[in-house]
């Protein structure tokens, strides 16, 4: 309740784009969440892959901002391993927030860690979810003290929606849609007239690609957030189980990124003439991922092009949840679902999740 005082202290792993966006809400909100919640949230620890900073009386706003604007002129600490950062989240109270919005394989010991000394955590980074199954079950225990909204579709409440639905009762068949708003934006530049490598090229320069488009265009990221889903509907598999056909030909592994930009032309020709098949049918091309109880997949698909996800525009995300509840009318899902800043108001929004836990 207002005028309570008490505190939530906090660790944040992984200070990158979505981290320093992330900070920037933080400082911006936390005066109205002392004031709505009656607390006080404390930065404690800022940790990256190389150097850290942490204070037990929190960081200061100015050493905050000075993250966020990459002043190097902080009171940065040496390369923390494991079992200092654990060392470190002993200094701070239990009911503490391991926040991880870092691109790690690596951190997964560290939220289990944080959640068995009966702490919360908060995670953008897929990279926790997709690990091995028998990582991934020991997070099962701490369905109400661990948030993962932003790995699928970012700010877009998908996690949050399949989670209330299961819990609820329902029986989910089929969860389809489109997952990447980098692929979802070069096909809609390609049904505009543009060709494939323009596409590929302005998605870049907008900054939908990761460095190198081929992190995109090899499907994997769909993969991932298709594992996720799986995951959640308790099915036991891993992201070998599925197959992924990339969009470009294998030769084009092996290129480095700037050759692989110079010779994406090359796929033109290829794609054109696919999308004017299509055409010709009333369909258009989407990267679509399905997943219900027996199967896993993700490709390129030719769909109806008024139907929900042939109708989709540029980087949005659309995700149709079909369950015993939502047989004939699905659950639909649609708005933006990637983006640096959608994903930290989606970090953010887990946080006051878990604010609204402690005052309840």
């Amino acid at each position: 309740m207002p005028g309570v005082q008490s505190s939530l202290n906090i660790i944040h792993l992984g200070p990158g784009n979505v981290g320093k966006a992330f900070l920037r809400i933080l400082l911006e909100q936390k005066k109205l969440i002392q004031s709505v919640f009656g607390i006080k949230i404390i930065v404690s620890g800022i940790v990256r892959s190389d150097k850290y900073l942490f204070s037990r009386d929190g960081l200061s706003d100015k050493e905050i901002k000075k993250v966020i604007n990459k002043d190097e002129n902080l009171r940065w600490l040496n390369t923390p391993g494991q079992t200092h950062i654990k060392q470190l989240m002993r200094f701070i109270p239990k009911k503490s927030v391991l926040l991880d919005t870092s691109a790690s394989d690596k951190t997964v010991d560290l939220l289990i860690y944080q959640l068995e000394r009966g702490g919360f955590a908060v995670v953008s980074n897929k990279k926790t979810l997709i690990s091995e199954l028998s990582d991934r079950k020991k997070f099962n225990p701490f369905q109400q003290s661990f948030f993962y909204e932003t790995t699928v579709g970012a700010g877009l409440p998908v996690i949050s929606t399949v989670k209330d639905m299961i819990e609820s009762g329902d029986k989910i068949e089929e969860i389809e849609g489109c997952f990447s708003g980098t692929l979802g934006f070069i096909f809609s530049e390609l049904e505009k007239g543009s060709p494939f490598s323009g596409a590929v090229l302005a998605a870049k320069e907008l900054g939908y690609t990761e460095p190198d488009p081929r992190d995109d265009l090899s499907g994997i990221d769909v993969a991932r957030k298709a594992l996720i889903l799986s995951r959640l509907l308790g099915k036991r598999i891993s992201l070998k189980n599925i197959k992924t056909i990339p969009l470009y030909p294998e030769e084009m592994k092996r290129l480095s990124a700037d050759e692989f930009l110079s010779q994406v032309h090359r796929l033109d020709s290829g794609y054109k003439k696919r999308l004017s098949n299509a055409l010709r049918e009333r369909k258009t091309l989407r990267y679509v991922a399905v997943v219900t109880k027996n199967k896993t997949e993700v490709s390129l698909k030719e769909v109806q092009i008024s139907g929900d996800i042939g109708s989709l525009k540029g980087p949005d995300n659309i995700i149709k949840i079909r369950s015993e509840r939502y047989k004939a009318n699905p659950m639909i899902i649609k708005g933006p679902g990637a983006g640096i800043e959608v994903t930290a108001a989606g970090v953010f929004a887990d946080l006051l999740k878990i604010i609204r836990i402690l005052r309840a």
